[in-house]
């Protein structure tokens, strides 16, 4: 039976019907199947949208102008309707200060009103732990960094993030080790272009955190995705787990084919089209044989021609009778 081997294709664009068939020619000469990388999941997240964007900073305004307005229940209602839309919608890249401004505006509110000094420190040290401490705005002064809460950071370890996988903290990239804060922090993991994990996740002192980002499987087309045509050898990079794949690149019109085990590959070598069976060959003592027999018709054709071959007359025959004396 056959072995599957994955095929990995260094150049954009489709095989043409002669490519193809080189290449099956080659499988077929290794008695295997080329097969293609298995395709990357399909992302679970919406695709960014700036008009989102921009209505939810438009609902923050109206929370700025409702406050403003002493209409305190009112913007306090269109908070929460933003925080809820924040949380639907975890693949937003600025989530994490647009979350952080929703906790600041409300904290204000709160703050003025008597039973609410208790939420509104509650507010400002999520909105903190989300962003830090603000620049200063035009005619204010600067706000001291907050000592207190940043000697509680603890560092964590994001156990299913892999090295090439892009790590955002609160809009922030950064390795899987990170130094955090106590409390809520929007979380994205970007590979490639891919977006494998956005959400909330909260920091409670552990040591390790495990987001359920999705595993790179072996021969995927993530496992391959950092391989690169190279120069003699594919370029694959030391995190490659395919056990045995072949990568193809297109050369001044023609394919090169390379043989790899997990991150180590062969040189590039053309892929010829198969040569057609060879004639089969007589034995030289056929060769021999039938020379002679040429030889020999020869001779005789030449006799022939010379009328040796002719079967001669008979001689006249005179008879003579004897009648006596």
């Amino acid at each position: 039976m056959p072995q599957a081997i994955t095929l990995l294709l260094l150049f954009s664009g489709e095989l043409t019907g002669s490519e193809r068939a080189l290449i099956d020619a080659d499988a077929k000469k290794r008695n295997s199947a080329y097969i293609a990388p298995a395709p990357t999941p399909a992302t679970r997240y919406p695709a960014y949208s700036m008009e989102r964007v921009r209505a939810i900073e438009s609902r923050l305004d109206e929370a700025r102008t409702l406050s403003s307005s002493l209409a305190e229940a009112q913007a306090l209602a269109v908070l929460a309707a933003v925080e809820q839309e924040l949380r639907e919608h975890p693949e937003l890249p600025q989530a994490a200060f647009l979350l952080a401004e929703r906790h600041r505006l409300a904290a204000a509110i709160r703050r003025e009103q008597p039973d609410g000094a208790t939420e509104a420190l509650a507010l400002d040290t999520r909105a903190f732990v989300l962003e830090g401490n603000r620049a200063p705005a035009f005619g204010q002064t600067a706000l001291p960094p907050d000592t207190a809460q940043e000697a509680r950071r603890a560092r964590i370890a994001f156990s299913d993030v892999v090295q090439r996988d892009e790590l955002e903290i609160d809009g922030a990239s950064g390795g899987a080790v990170r130094e955090l804060l106590p409390g809520e922090h929007h979380v994205r993991v970007l590979r490639g272009d891919a977006l494998v994990f956005a959400g909330y996740v909260t920091s409670d002192g552990s040591n390790s955190v495990r987001l359920g980002v999705p595993a790179i499987v072996p021969c995927s087309a993530w496992d391959l995705a950092p391989v690169s045509a190279g120069t003699k050898t594919p370029a694959a990079a030391t995190t490659v787990r395919c056990g045995r794949w072949v990568a193809v690149r297109r050369t001044l019109g023609k394919l090169e084919l390379a043989e790899c085990v997990a991150s180590r590959c062969g040189a590039f070598s053309p892929l010829e089209p198969p040569q057609p069976p060879p004639r089969p060959r007589f034995p030289q003592w056929a060769s021999v044989a039938i020379a002679g027999a040429a030889s020999i018709g020869a001779t005789s054709l030449v006799l022939w021609a010379a009328g040796a071959f002719d079967r001669p007359l008979q001689p006249a025959r005179t008879d003579v009778v004897y009648r006596g004396p």
